[in-house]
Order: structure tokens, then sequence, then C-alpha cells
């Protein structure tokens, strides 16, 4: 097999949505932040474009 080809070589716009019931002022103490950033990194180094969006502070309910 030659890997040095790669398989994909365009673009495509990549988005990364996170739902969760913590709130945004508490990213940097439980590391989202960081873990977040590198997986914007790793998608942007595939596939050229990644856009994060967090929605914090959700409400859980049992139907």
């Amino acid at each position: 097999d030659d890997y040095s080809n790669p398989f994909f070589s365009g673009t495509k716009k990549t988005a990364l949505i996170y739902t969760m019931n913590a709130p945004e002022s508490m990213f940097s103490q439980i590391g989202y932040d960081a873990t977040f950033k590198s997986y914007e990194m790793l998608l942007k180094a595939y596939f050229g474009s990644v856009v994060s969006m967090a929605s914090t502070e959700t409400l859980q309910v049992n139907d």
C-alpha cells in the first residue's frame, strides 16, 4: 500500500456541536477548552475547515 498519496486532497466544511450540563465558566477547570481545541486542530488538519459550538447548562428531564 502506498500511503504517501492522500485519499482525499480537497477541503470539507466540518462542525462540532457540544451539548452539556456544565456551565461555560467551568470549561477550563474541567479541561474542555483544551480538549475541544485539540479536536478542532485535528479536524482542521484533515479537512481544512472547522466550526465549534457549545450549548451549555442544558436541562435534562425524564419524559
